[in-house]
């Protein structure tokens, strides 16, 4: 005998097939499941690229601005060029003008002594002559000044705010003049042996031949120092034939 199935049996035996191949082809499939670790490396990777890419386009923007303003900035300087016609001038003509130079000025040849004054305060906006005439006039009411040299920056030609000034003996005096008033400036008047603009000259701004020029003075203060000229007296007697021998000659002439 032979049973036939019922169509509800059919209905779910075609449903326990159809299971089945799914279940068979889920299990021949690879599994697309990961570790966590590895996806946790992906996703610090992706944000770093992202980061990363980021910066890039911050800065291609920045490069981007920057390249107008230049077009812009040329494009300004063309036309300011069209309008003024003005000669061109090297670089070496306006680094080396015909400026002064503070070591080879005439005032620099001031012999600075133990009895040299240093005076601070006065107004440095008036030309270096009117202020050596106005110091003169200041201090010559204590004695007869020598010298008067106001160091100064080469490249402007501008006073440095200080000067040294030789009076000879009357050096004490002239420390009187301390907190004296000079054309509404208040002075400093010290001995400039206990300075130290004394050795040499503070925030100098020098120019190209301020090194050669001291390097001379200084030689030759050296030079200076190494003479010696005894008093008369002792030159005739050191020296007495040559001292009668002068007598003869001027009785002679």
């Amino acid at each position: 005998m032979i049973v036939q199935a019922t169509p509800t049996q059919e209905h779910e035996n075609r449903k326990k097939q159809k299971k089945f191949e799914a279940n068979l082809e889920t299990n021949l499939e690879p599994s697309g499941i990961e570790d966590s670790d590895t996806l946790e490396r992906k996703k610090q990777q992706e944000r770093k690229e992202s980061k990363y890419l980021q910066k890039l386009k911050k800065q291609k923007k920045k490069i981007a601005e920057l390249r107008n303003l230049l077009k812009e900035k040329t494009e300004i300087i063309k036309k300011l060029e069209k309008k003024t016609d003005v000669p061109e001038i090297s670089l070496k003509e306006k680094e080396t003008p015909n400026k002064e130079c503070v070591f080879e000025c005439k005032d620099a040849s001031l012999k600075k002594n133990p009895q040299t004054i240093l005076v601070k305060g006065f107004n440095c906006s008036f030309p270096r002559d009117e202020i050596k005439s106005a110091l003169r006039k200041h201090f010559s009411s204590c004695g007869p000044v020598t010298a008067i040299f106001i160091p100064f920056h080469c490249k402007t030609g501008r006073p440095m705010g200080y000067a040294f000034i030789n009076m000879g003996q009357e050096a004490e005096k002239a420390l009187k003049l301390n907190r004296s008033c000079l054309e509404g400036q208040i002075l400093s008047v010290s001995m400039a042996i206990k300075s130290e603009e004394y050795g040499g000259y503070r925030d100098l701004h020098g120019c190209e031949r301020c090194h050669k020029a001291h390097m001379k003075r200084v030689i030759q203060g050296f030079h200076d120092s190494l003479r010696f000229r005894p008093p008369s007296d002792v030159r005739k007697s050191l020296f007495p034939r040559k001292s009668a021998a002068k007598g003869i000659a001027n009785i002679h002439g």
